[in-house]
């Protein structure tokens, strides 16, 4: 969990919360629901098409938070059996700062 923006700033990239998911396991995994969670934020859920074994992909949830803490929470509705269903959260300390507009350049 991360900003979604580094440097230098990329105007096509929206600016917010980046949460990178995983399928650390050896199966398939099937839908499920990714959920971030923090004080000051509003709640951003996705619903996952499915990752195979090894695949990842990265949700965006468009904020500006300074300095707080966040929660990401894979498989929230528990919809995916798992072998290990404890590693399915993750706290971090983000902060993302508002940017000015971008103006493109020719």
């Amino acid at each position: 969990m991360r900003s979604s923006q580094s440097s230098p700033f990329d105007c096509g990239r929206p600016t917010g919360i980046a949460v990178e998911v995983q399928n650390v396991g050896t199966a398939a995994a099937g839908r499920f629901y990714l959920a971030l969670v923090g004080e000051g934020l509003e709640e951003c859920r996705w619903l996952c098409p499915g990752l195979l074994p090894g695949q990842s992909a990265e949700y965006i949830c468009p904020t500006v938070v300074l300095n707080r803490a966040v929660r990401a929470v894979v498989d929230a509705e528990g919809m995916v059996a798992e072998a290990n269903e404890e590693n399915n959260t993750l706290d971090a300390w983000v902060s993302v700062l508002l940017l000015p507009p971008c103006t493109p350049t020719r």
